[in-house]
């Protein structure tokens, strides 16, 4: 079963690479080049949409990923695997973030990471921020008169839900704190554990 949790990861690590290069709006070179959220100061929702739906999307992925870490680590068949010391160590402390994150990132992927729920949805519209954005735009093509209709105000919904079961003073404080805190660290965990199964698991069986 070893192979397939490793399989799993691999994929997930990929998803979450992408999802986050979605939030940002620029590919990652590496994790060190993660900045500041770009979600901050912007819960007007009339330009960061695509950013919150990547968020959201990315956190499905992340309680995949820190499930799939979990199943790994319990895995016999894993256990056998020499990692040495270094890299054991290092090996750990992502097992041991992804643990103790666990909770938080599967009660906000119940409400937002998969599909936008009536939980969430309940709970944006009873929250909405005084001055919330709830503006909606018609765009009328000239050529065959068809009107393209944008829902502006829904960035605000899903803002607005994101911030259930977060942590800071201000909205924009607990957004970018769960960025910072929790999906750029747990980027750079999963691409430390990704690399150390590609090194210890993978190239040895490719004979590299």
């Amino acid at each position: 079963m070893a192979d397939a949790h490793i399989a799993r990861l691999c994929v997930l690590y990929e998803d979450l690479r992408l999802e986050l290069q979605g939030v940002l709006g620029h590919a990652i070179s590496s994790p060190e080049t993660l900045g500041s959220s770009p979600l901050g100061a912007r819960l007007d929702g009339n330009d960061s949409y695509r950013n919150y739906y990547f968020l959201r999307r990315s956190v499905g992925t992340l309680f995949e990923f820190a499930e799939g870490i979990h199943l790994l680590n319990s895995d016999p068949d894993f256990l056998k695997i020499e990692l040495g010391e270094a890299l054991s160590s290092e090996w750990l402390e992502s097992v041991d973030f992804f643990d103790s994150k666990f909770d938080l990132i599967q009660k906000v992927r119940n409400d937002i990471g998969g599909h936008f729920g009536s939980v969430a949805s309940r709970y944006a519209v009873k929250n909405l921020r005084e001055g919330a954005a709830g503006k909606l735009e018609l765009l009328l093509d000239d050529k065959d008169g068809r009107i393209e209709l944008r829902l502006h105000f829904a960035g605000d919904i899903a803002a607005t839900a994101l911030l259930k079961h977060l942590e800071g003073e201000t909205d924009d404080e607990r957004v970018s704190g769960f960025f910072q805190n929790v999906l750029v660290v747990a980027y750079k965990h999963a691409t430390k554990a990704v690399q150390i199964l590609v090194g210890v698991h993978l190239l040895p069986k490719l004979g590299l």
